[in-house]
């Protein structure tokens, strides 16, 4: 979980609200589309005629171009308000760097017919 005020900061933005007092502590659990949006969560809004479901939605905060006076939520306004969300998203679901094993497991067994394969291949090798 991060406060408003770390993830604005993270994404170089300004927080926005009108009349809604202890913003900065506010806590976010996790980033989501509007469609998704859980308690706790911040969304992204690029275009004022999704203002309708926004103030409908569970979100806690959004993330958007300009600040709305009449949304009830923070904000943190930004530039490009989907790379800050893209950010955002990275910060709550971090890449997972999976590493592929390599070589040949010591319980490995192959089909008969591969090992008949080695074997023609070794003979095949061994008269050049």
């Amino acid at each position: 979980a991060f406060d408003l005020v770390t993830l604005a900061s993270r994404v170089h933005g300004e927080l926005f609200s009108r009349g809604i007092g202890g913003m900065e502590s506010a806590v976010i659990t996790g980033a989501s589309p509007l469609a998704d949006a859980q308690p706790g969560h911040i969304t992204l809004i690029d275009h004022e005629k999704y203002l309708p479901r926004l103030q409908s939605s569970q979100a806690a905060a959004c993330v958007t171009k300009q600040g709305y006076p009449d949304v009830g939520i923070p904000q943190i306004v930004v530039p490009n308000p989907h790379d800050a969300f893209a950010k955002i998203c990275q910060i709550f679901r971090p890449h997972v760097v999976v590493k592929a094993a390599t070589g040949i497991h010591a319980r490995a067994e192959g089909a008969p017919t591969a090992k008949a394969l080695r074997e023609s291949v070794k003979t095949a090798m061994k008269r050049k």
